[in-house]
C-alpha cells in the first residue's frame, strides 16, 4: 500500500514541480584522495620516496590547472539569463496563467499523459519572496494503440502549492489506496523545506527566477535562433543538464534538454519544453497573461491545511511532520 501512495503521489506532484521549474542543489564531486607513501622493499617498512639525482630525473609535467566548478553558459546565452534575473529582480508580485503538458516516458503498454490549468502568483514581502500556484491537473492513462481518452471529459485533480517564505506546502486530493471504485479523494498535504528539498530537485516554488537553474553546474547553455511565440518576440535558450545518473535532477533523467522562450521585453519565460536526448519533445509549460506588479492579498500566502489531514515530509513521502499544539 505506501508503494502504491508514493506511487500516486509522485505522480500527481510531478506535473506540478514541472510547472514550477524545479531547481536543485548540484552535486560537487569529491577530490581525489592523496596517494600511497611509496614501500622501501628492503626494510618492509613506508617511508619517504627517494629523489633521483637531478641529471638522471624524468622532467616531471606541470599539474594542469583545475578548472572551477561552474555552469558552461555561452556569451549569448549569459545576457538572456542576465535580462531575466534583473527583470526578476525589480518585481514585487506577478500574476499569470499557467498550462502544462507531460507525457511520461514508459517501457510499458499504456500512455501516461498529465495536463494541467491554473494560475502563478508570486509576491515579495518583508524581503522575502512567496508563491502561490493552484491547478486543475488532469491525469490520462490509456492503452498504446488506442485514440486519447477526450480531456474535456476528465475531471480535473486540484492541486495546490503555497510557499510563505519559510516552508512550502503541496495540498492535493487523491483516492484512498485500496478504497472501493469510486471512493471521494481524500486531501493530502505535503510540506517541505528549502534546505531538506534542494537536493531532491522538488525546490522549485520557492520564489527563484525561473532561469536561475541554469546558472548553476551541471548545466551547458546556449542560444538558439529568435523566434515570436503568440506574437511576441523571444530569445531561445537550450539547456543540457550534463550529469547523469543519481547526480541528475529527477527531472533531467525524463527529459535532460530544456528548452526555454524568453520574452525580449520583459525577460520572463513564456513557454518551456521539455526534450529527451534525441530532442523529441515530452512536456511544456505556457504562461500566459503576464500582469507584473499587481495588488496581491498577502493572505493567499499563508497556507491553513484541512481540519484532521495529516501533513507529511516531502523528502520522505511517509514522515508525519509534528504538528504545534498551539
Amino acid at each position: 500500500m505506501l508503494i502504491k501512495t508514493q506511487t500516486i503521489v509522485w505522480t500527481l506532484t510531478a506535473g506540478l514541480c514541472f510547472a514550477l521549474t524545479l531547481s536543485f542543489a548540484a552535486c560537487t564531486p569529491s577530490e581525489k584522495p592523496p596517494a600511497p607513501a611509496e614501500k622501501n622493499i628492503a626494510e618492509g617498512t613506508t617511508a619517504a620516496p627517494v629523489p633521483a639525482a637531478p641529471a638522471e630525473a624524468a622532467p616531471v609535467p606541470a599539474a594542469p590547472e583545475k578548472k572551477p566548478d561552474v555552469p558552461a553558459i555561452s556569451p549569448e546565452a549569459r545576457k538572456v539569463l542576465d535580462l531575466a534575473e534583473s527583470q526578476w529582480a525589480s518585481l514585487n508580485s506577478l500574476r499569470a496563467s499557467m498550462e502544462t503538458y507531460m507525457a511520461f516516458p514508459c517501457d510499458c503498454d499504456e500512455h501516461r499523459i498529465m495536463m494541467g490549468a491554473g494560475a502563478f502568483e508570486y509576491l515579495k514581502s518583508d524581503a522575502k519572496p512567496k508563491v502561490r500556484v493552484e491547478m486543475g491537473m488532469k491525469n490520462l492513462v490509456y492503452p498504446k494503440g488506442e485514440a486519447m481518452p477526450d480531456p474535456a471529459a476528465t475531471t480535473p485533480n486540484k492541486v495546490l502549492h503555497v510557499f510563505d517564505g519559510e516552508d512550502s506546502f503541496d495540498e492535493m486530493r487523491i483516492a484512498p489506496p485500496g478504497g472501493s471504485p469510486g471512493a471521494a479523494p481524500q486531501p493530502f498535504v505535503l510540506k517541505g523545506h528549502r534546505e531538506s528539498l534542494d537536493p531532491t530537485g522538488f525546490a522549485g516554488g520557492f520564489g527563484d527566477n525561473m532561469l536561475k537553474q541554469y546558472d548553476s553546474p551541471g548545466w551547458k547553455v546556449s542560444l538558439l535562433p529568435d523566434t515570436v511565440i503568440e506574437g511576441r518576440p523571444v530569445y531561445v535558450i537550450e539547456a543540457k543538464d550534463e550529469r547523469t545518473g543519481e547526480s541528475a535532477i529527477p527531472l533531467s533523467q525524463i527529459a535532460p534538454v530544456q528548452r526555454v522562450y524568453v520574452d525580449k521585453e520583459t525577460g520572463m519565460p513564456l513557454r518551456t519544453e521539455l526534450l529527451q536526448a534525441d530532442k523529441n519533445i515530452v512536456g511544456w509549460m505556457t504562461m500566459r497573461n503576464i500582469e507584473r506588479n499587481p495588488s496581491l492579498d498577502a493572505a493567499r500566502f499563508v497556507y491553513e491545511p484541512p481540519a484532521g489531514v495529516t501533513v507529511r515530509d516531502m523528502a520522505t513521502l511517509t514522515k508525519p511532520v509534528p504538528q504545534s499544539s498551539e
